[in-house]
Parts: structure tokens; sequence; C-alpha cells
């Protein structure tokens, strides 16, 4: 089934993506945040900012009218 998503529900979904993220590291300490467990010495801060990253690029990339020409643009920088 080949359905096309308007940039509301597109932002809706992320936003609500964004604050199921937000909930789940909630509990986390400061830490549990800083902790190098993961791969590489990576810790949870690390996947964080590494997701707000591509979250502000999404935002940035997709038009917001798509029936627009939409001229691609730099990512921001965090």
């Amino acid at each position: 089934m080949d359905s096309q998503v308007t940039m509301a529900e597109l932002r809706a979904r992320n936003e609500a993506a964004v604050q199921r993220m937000v909930t789940a590291v909630a509990s986390f300490s400061s830490k549990q945040m800083l902790e190098p467990l993961l791969a590489d010495g990576r810790c949870v801060k690390d996947v964080l900012a590494h997701l707000a990253w591509w979250d502000r690029w999404l935002v940035f990339i997709l038009p917001a009218v798509p029936a627009m020409p939409h001229k691609a643009v730099a990512p921001p920088r965090l």
C-alpha cells in the first residue's frame, strides 16, 4: 500500500518520537548518561546528541510545502 504522508503528519510523528525518547531517558542519572558503556566508549549522551543532529537535519531537509521546489541546505551545527 502506497500512501503519502503530509508534512503535518510527519512532524507529529517526529514530535511523538522525541517525546518517547525524552520519557525513556528522563529517569537516567547524570552518571548513567556519561558512563561509557556503549561501543567505542560512547555513552547515552553521545547517542542522544547523534539523534538530535539527525532530527534537526530532517527538519531542515524536508520541504515545508511538498509542491514547492526545495533547495538542499547544510545541516545545522549543534
